[in-house]
């Protein structure tokens, strides 16, 4: 007879179902992420006493299948235990009414459609009672120090399951135990990061007695279910040797840097904001504004973090699990746990902005001492910060990059991060601190940080100084007992195109003929914001071609003076004000002195020229940490702004015998101008020419000048013809002997005598070509820094 009654019930549940869905005004029930089962999952009782239970804090109310999430399921399994169909178990009472009813059943459908919030009571907690437990976790976690880490990590996680203020606790791949508190709550126990023993100068990871392997593997809840973390997620790597847009620097000129390591990562007499104070210091040189480098407080990081165009964060990460099983990942702030703060920070703490994070900090007296901070999740990112365009975020932390932290990661780029970078796994705190200035230093060209290349080198994009950080091995660290993390980077397209930190010159070059400069490098693609200077005056730009991907140069064309402001001195790209490496614009000024004659009869001819000759004489480093190379042969140009003058006088009487004879008459004077072009090349009309030929691999120098002299041409023959031509002239020029080429890169004086000639006839006799010794102006400069000025870190904070 029991039966009908029964199907009764569950025709009931069903009618009730029914009428909640519908009530709903749409049908069904939210998304719910089912977890898998592990094989290999720790049974519950391996860690945990017997009397560990979904009624002290176990589980949630109203999830019979123990999946996080309310379900029709759960409804339909409390109501089997109201018709007797299945035995009753403490959490099918979600009303707490101390019995199982229909009303328990409905309570969970309402929650499945949105009538009633989830999970259901949810447990409550004072701030007096967290308090004590935190403090309860430090006790205990002090009392393991001798163990391995994974031993630690498990005793923690039962030992937080058997409180009764905590709903579930574990472990995670990031070697963390967190727990959740019955409020929702997250504690993480960061356990992956050790001290410098004190007196060393070496900074390992992880005491000798902690690096044990364990049998017991990571990433399993530990409570009354097995579950494997649920959505986890890969994230996708882009290595240095694709070719990749990289053009950009950040539309933002601010940058905040903000660190939170305390002294027990560091050697005692190394302050432990250096690496952050080094960073700063490094964006202030290229004019990057910012406020100094930070402690990483929750406040700095929900006011200051605003249109961010680079943002560099150092300190803890580890992660641990959402009531979905979902890996929430937390990164160390500055700001200590207090009674008084979790009132302050409810609404963040509530909404699982803020997580509680155990972890050693500093070194006092010669003692470790552990603190409780709080974190920043995802969800502190989605709501307080934003990045502009083509912006860089670099998360200088453990796991920071791994599958843990990608909530985090794609908070990040939701927000408009461009480029984001982090470590895999677990870091060498050494090998952070040695990785992240050099990063910044290359991308800046500060040339700053050791190793230093010498010379100096140029600022380069992220793709090369990322394949030099990959060849010296700073891209990985590998701590003892743990397999090698990678800093690794990812660039969402959809937010620009970063590339730059800096603009870069790689070479520079000059078109006299149609007065121009050319550049070669990397620019970006903003046009509007960008200066190029030479000695410090502006030049106009005609031209500007930006490159698309990691193999192309940006080029870039001005209008370049022949003489005065401009013309001469350091080579200088500004992009929004962020300066590039110099190169030097070289010049050189001489008097070229043409002699001949007399040679037949009274014939003789002189010229000189005022020569101004340029160029860029440079090398070029192709890629981060390479070698620089040169041309064999670079080319040094007469400019326009030459001149010269010229006289031609005399006569001679050919004697043909027989009475036959005439007599050759040659006069003119006037100015040359200068030629662009060499013999040859087609160039028409009086000029004077001069080039010289710089061989780097022999270490000399050769000149060639050249002088196209017209004159006015008069014969007359023995019967009193006369003829006359204006049209003719004399073409003369002299290539020197290669000279050594000075230190000082001068071009020494010297002659050609006699000079090689072109014409059919020269009546000039032998002629002499001699030239001074011509300084180098703003000779090349491989050392020199870029022309911005900056100081170096200030020995404290301020």
């Amino acid at each position: 007879m029991k039966q009908p009654v029964r199907l009764t019930v569950l025709t009931t549940l069903l009618m009730v179902t029914a009428l909640c869905l519908g009530g709903c005004g749409g049908g069904g029930h939210r998304a719910v992420t089912t977890p898998t089962s592990s094989t290999s999952a720790i049974p519950p009782t391996t860690l945990y006493p017997a009397e560990v239970s979904p009624a002290n804090g176990g589980g949630l109310l109203g999830d019979m299948d123990d999946d996080g999430q309310p379900s029709v399921g759960d409804a339909i399994k409390i109501l089997r235990i109201v018709v007797g169909l299945d035995d009753n178990v403490p959490c099918a009472d979600a009303n707490e009414n101390d019995s199982t009813d229909v009303g328990d059943a409905i309570l969970v459908l309402r929650c499945v459609v949105g009538l009633e919030p989830w999970p259901i009571g949810g447990g409550t907690i004072t701030d007096q009672q967290r308090e004590v437990a935190l403090q309860a976790i430090d006790a205990k976690f002090q009392t393991l120090e001798a163990l391995p880490r994974d031993e630690q990590n498990q005793q923690m996680a039962a030992f937080m399951a058997g409180r009764p203020e905590f709903e579930e606790s574990g472990f995670s791949d990031t070697s963390c135990a967190w727990g959740r508190f019955k409020d929702g709550r997250l504690v993480i126990i960061i356990n992956n990061c050790e001290p410098e023993p004190v007196g060393t100068t070496s900074v390992p990871l992880a005491r000798p007695s902690q690096v044990a392997p364990s049998d017991v593997p990571r990433n399993k809840i530990v409570t009354n279910r097995e579950l494997e973390p649920a959505g986890a997620v890969s994230i996708p790597v882009v290595r240095p040797s694709q070719a990749v847009p990289r053009s950009d620097m950040p539309a933002n000129k601010k940058c905040v840097v903000c660190y939170s390591f305390g002294t027990a990562f560091v050697p005692p007499l190394i302050q432990p904001i250096e690496t952050a104070y080094t960073i700063n210091s490094l964006l202030a040189q290229r004019n990057y504004d910012s406020a100094g480098a930070m402690p990483a407080t929750v406040e700095v990081l929900k006011y200051y973090l605003k249109d961010v165009g680079v943002f560099y964060f150092e300190g803890h990460g580890g992660s641990g699990r959402d009531r979905a099983g979902n890996p929430v990942f937390g990164v160390w702030t500055a700001t200590l746990v207090s009674v008084a703060d979790d009132i302050k920070y409810k609404d963040d703490l509530d909404n699982h902005r803020l997580v509680y994070m155990h972890a050693l900090q500093n070194l006092v007296d010669h003692t470790w001492v552990d603190e409780w901070h709080y974190g920043i999740t995802s969800a502190f990112v989605s709501e307080y910060m934003s990045f502009s365009r083509n912006s860089l975020v670099f998360i200088n932390s453990c796991h920071s990059r791994g599958a843990d932290a990608s909530d985090f990661q794609n908070a990040c780029h939701t927000q408009g991060a461009c480029l984001y970078a982090g470590w895999t796994q677990l870091v060498v705190v050494a090998d952070a601190f040695k990785a992240a200035p050099f990063l910044f230093d290359r991308l800046l060209g500060t040339n700053a940080v050791d190793p230093k290349e010498n010379p100096p080198q140029r600022p380069f994009d992220y793709v090369s100084v990322w394949e030099d950080m990959k060849n010296r091995g700073l891209d990985t660290s590998t701590p003892a007992g743990s397999s090698a993390a990678k800093l690794e980077y990812y660039r969402d397209p959809d937010n620009g195109d970063f590339g730059l930190l800096a603009p870069s010159i790689r070479f520079v070059a000059v078109d006299e003929e149609n007065q121009e400069l050319h550049l070669g490098g990397m620019f970006g693609h903003e046009q509007s914001k960008a200066k190029v200077k030479v000695g410090g005056q502006q030049l106009q730009i005609t031209q500007w071609q930006p490159g698309e991907t990691v193999p192309d140069w940006d080029w870039m064309n001005c209008k370049l003076p022949c003489s005065g402001p401009g013309s001469a001195g350091d080579v200088v790209v500004e992009v929004d004000g962020h300066e590039s490496n110099a190169k030097q614009l070289s010049d050189y000024r001489g008097t070229f002195t043409l002699k001949g004659g007399p040679g037949l009869g009274t014939v003789k001819a002189w010229a000189t020229a005022n020569v101004h000759l340029r160029s860029a004489l440079q090398e070029c480093r192709p890629q981060s940490g390479q070698p620089p190379l040169r041309s064999d042969v670079s080319l040094i140009k007469i400019v326009r702004d030459s001149t010269g003058s010229y006289g031609i006088s005399g006569s001679y009487t050919n004697d043909y015998g027989g009475g036959r004879w005439t007599t050759y008459t040659y006069s003119g004077s006037g100015t040359l101008p200068a030629a662009w072009a060499p013999p040859g090349s087609g160039f028409e009309g009086p000029a004077v020419w001069a080039q010289a030929w710089l061989y780097w691999t022999r270490n000399k120098v050769a000149l060639w000048a050249r002088f196209v002299l017209p004159c006015h041409f008069e014969s007359r023959d023995q019967d009193g013809t006369v003829h006359s031509d204006d049209s003719s002239g004399f073409a003369i020029y002299g290539i020197s002997e290669e000279m050594p080429w000075s230190a000082n890169y001068s071009i020494q004086g010297g002659k050609v005598d006699p000079a090689k000639y072109e014409s059919w006839v020269v009546p000039f006799g032998d002629v002499e070509l001699t030239w001074p010794t011509m300084t180098c102006h703003f000779p090349p400069n491989p050392m020199a820094p870029c022309s911005a000025s900056w100081s170096w870190l200030p020995s404290a904070p301020p």
